[in-house]
């Protein structure tokens, strides 16, 4: 929702069988109002994985997609479902590509490298030729059983604030 620039102002009822928790509601209340979340019914299952297939759907929907040219058949998707217009939206338009030429992975969990690059290239943002970065911590240690922990959580957890995590 955020990457994507939609409103968080939106109103409307979150009747999912399970409680949103508050700092959530704006983003999925959002989503909600596109019908992006249909996928997940009345659960949002917030403590699964989520599918491929899941996230292509989300992704088209809060996009304002629709589908154009002709529908390439997978084998694992069903025909003339929303699924399907989703999942031939996305891998046209190069956001994802099918695990196999006759089988999109539709029920594979996405994985996190696999959920960067996704993200990256439904919002347009240019990728490097690796998503893996690496960092060297100069660390001091005043005998040999000695491990400093503190000081390299300290250098990780500046690391992810400073490269990694969205700021609102």
């Amino acid at each position: 929702v955020t990457v994507l620039g939609i409103s968080t102002s939106g109103q409307g009822e979150l009747d999912f069988k399970r409680p949103v928790p508050k700092n959530l509601q704006p983003y999925v209340r959002a989503a909600k109002n596109k019908n992006a979340l249909a996928v997940f019914g009345s659960d949002l299952g917030l403590t699964k994985s989520i599918t491929r297939g899941e996230a292509v759907q989300v992704m088209v929907k809060l996009s304002g997609l629709s589908a154009k040219g002709k529908i390439v058949s997978y084998t694992d998707v069903k025909k003339g479902s929303e699924l399907e217009k989703a999942v031939n939206i996305a891998v046209a338009i190069g956001w994802i590509k099918p695990l196999r030429t006759n089988s999109f992975g539709a029920n594979v969990t996405l994985k996190g490298s696999d959920a960067r690059t996704f993200l990256r290239n439904a919002v347009g943002e240019k990728s490097g030729p690796s998503d893996t970065q690496k960092v060297k911590v100069k660390v001091k240690i005043n005998t040999p059983s000695e491990v400093p922990k503190r000081e390299i959580m300290k250098n990780v957890w500046q690391l992810l604030n400073k490269d990694y995590l969205y700021n609102d």
